[in-house]
Formats: C-alpha cells, sequence, structure tokens
C-alpha cells in the first residue's frame, strides 16, 4: 500500500497542512508514521478525502460531510443521501418556480411599455393571501422571491381609508413550494378562483390614485365590479422628469 506523506497529500488533492490535521481531528482519515518517524496517509485515506471533496461539491456543507463519512452503518449513510436528494430535488423545483416567475415578469413588462390598458375577462387563480399585518410572515415573505406584495382596493372607492396590504401567493405555487399548511395559519385566508377582468394600469403622480383610476374607467365602460379589486405594482419610471408606475389588477365583475 502506498505512502502519501502530508505535504505530497495537500498538494495533491489541493488542500492545506492544517486541513488534512483537521480531517484528523473529526476522524476522516487516520495518519500514520514510517520508520523515520514522519506522518503519512496510505490509499484509504485519500478515497475518504475524495470523497469529502465529492460531498461538499455535491452541496453538503463540512458538517455533513463529516457526519457522512464517519457513520458506520450503510444503510443509515444512505439514508443520509436520500435525505439530501430530497432537498436538491425541491431547491431545483424551487429554482425552476423563480425562473418561470422571473419569465411571466417579463412578459407583463412587455405588456406594461405598451402604454394601453387592456382588460381581459379571466378566471383569477386560487390564491392564498396573507395579511401583511399578520405577525411572522416576513421571513418566509423574503426567502420565497414569488410572493407578491399587493393592495386590496376596497369596492367603495371613495373611501380612500380602506386599503389592505397583502401577501399574495398564487395555489399552484403554494404546492410547488410545499407551503399547502399556510392556509392552516390564523389570518391566512384562501380565495377561490373567481371571473374578473384582468389587466394592467398605468398612473401618474398627481392623477387620482388608483382606485379612482380603476372606476373611472370601469364607469366609462359600463362595467360593474362585484368586490374589492387586487392590485400590485409591476413596474415603475420615470419619463420626462415625471414618475410613471405600472401595476396588475383582477377586478371582479359578473
Amino acid at each position: 500500500m502506498g505512502k502519501y506523506y502530508i505535504h505530497e497529500t495537500a498538494r495533491l488533492l489541493g488542500l492545506s497542512d492544517q486541513a488534512l490535521r483537521f480531517f484528523e481531528k473529526k476522524g476522516i482519515i487516520t495518519a500514520r508514521r514510517d520508520e523515520r518517524g514522519y506522518r503519512y496517509y496510505d490509499e484509504n485515506d485519500i478515497g475518504r478525502l475524495l470523497a469529502y471533496q465529492n460531498l461538499r461539491c455535491c452541496g453538503f456543507n463540512m458538517e455533513e460531510t463529516v457526519e457522512v463519512l464517519n457513520i458506520g452503518d450503510e444503510d443509515l449513510a444512505a439514508s443520509v443521501l436520500q435525505d439530501k436528494i430530497r432537498a436538491l430535488e425541491q431547491k431545483m423545483c424551487h429554482m425552476e418556480a423563480t425562473v418561470e416567475y422571473l419569465r411571466e415578469q417579463a412578459r407583463k413588462l412587455k405588456r406594461c411599455f405598451e402604454r394601453e390598458i387592456r382588460l381581459k375577462r379571466k378566471l383569477r387563480p386560487r390564491f392564498f393571501v396573507i395579511p401583511a399585518r399578520l405577525g411572522g410572515t416576513r421571513q418566509w415573505v423574503e426567502a420565497i422571491p414569488i410572493v407578491r406584495s399587493a393592495m386590496l382596493l376596497p369596492v367603495n372607492h371613495r373611501d380612500n381609508l380602506d386599503l389592505e396590504i397583502l401577501y399574495i401567493l398564487e395555489a399552484d405555487d403554494c404546492k410547488r413550494y410545499g407551503l399547502e399548511t399556510l392556509s392552516q395559519i390564523p389570518g391566512v385566508k384562501v380565495w377561490e378562483p373567481q371571473m374578473c377582468l384582468h389587466g394592467m394600469f398605468w398612473l401618474k403622480e398627481g392623477q387620482p390614485g388608483a382606485k379612482g383610476v380603476i372606476q373611472t374607467y370601469l364607469d366609462d365602460h359600463g362595467i360593474t365590479r362585484t368586490g374589492p379589486v387586487l392590485f400590485y405594482p409591476v413596474w415603475k419610471v420615470e419619463e420626462n422628469g415625471q414618475p410613471l408606475s405600472c401595476s396588475e389588477a383582477w377586478i371582479p365583475v359578473e
């Protein structure tokens, strides 16, 4: 069996002498001494160090990697790896959902810059609705990029005080992220699908607020809404020194 002295091993694997001593303390490798008293490792140690590097590349942190390499039970080690596989699969699912969300936002931005109000009759998806005032929501809202902050506009648009800030998460995304249990949190509501007019609105500073702009549009077109409007920002620009914002709206209709 070959002998790999500490400096040679460090150079071979791109590690430091200190790292090798750390691995010794953690029980990953065991140093031996030759007849001159020099420390060396064998092929088994090299294999374990390579396994360590491979596991680190696969997303295991240092503690997890040490744990796996020091598990003497084959079934238990396989179980730990399966847990990591499931975690990575969920992370991939999250990334796919985020990519799709960004694609959707890109499509909306394209519609935004058409600068026309185009409303289409559309079935609003099932939403999980979390009031911003509800405690304990900030952490998971920040952790999931597809959660949208929104305003709930009242039926009576002249009541400027009746406005609520919400977080919105579509039910399909909620399932994708494994967050179906949100519905069990006190204060979280589930909105079932509802027929709405759906589209984008541009707002200029100095114009009536979102409620006024939407209601004016509905009055001009003889449309009656049947419930509160869900309204959330998509983009904001400045044009000729004039701030402009574009928001997406779901307007319940008969």
